[in-house]
């Protein structure tokens, strides 16, 4: 199975009451839930045919308390080239 590492971080600084760290957190955990199931549902049980080996997709970004913006990229590691070629075309067909 896929594996899947997170690397979300929070910026700025936070003056709404009603949006606290806890929020936050709860929010960022929710969008990690979400793009967890988006990235198994694509490539979860994909594994390469040379090496029988799953990639791994590191998801790294930033969430501006500022613009309430989150932004995110995808890695991909894997056994070679073809995968990751491979997973990066599954992980972005709509």
């Amino acid at each position: 199975m896929t594996e899947i590492t997170f690397n979300i971080t929070v910026d700025g600084e936070n003056d709404d009451p009603l949006f606290d760290a806890t929020a936050v957190d709860d929010m960022i955990d929710s969008t990690r839930t979400q793009i967890r199931q988006h990235i198994l549902k694509r490539v979860g049980d994909l594994k390469c045919d040379q090496h029988a080996q799953a990639a791994r997709v590191i998801v790294s970004g930033t969430y501006s308390l500022e613009s309430e913006q989150l932004e995110i990229q995808y890695g991909i590691e894997a056994c070679c080239n073809a995968m990751i070629m491979k997973t990066a075309a599954l992980l972005g067909k709509m």
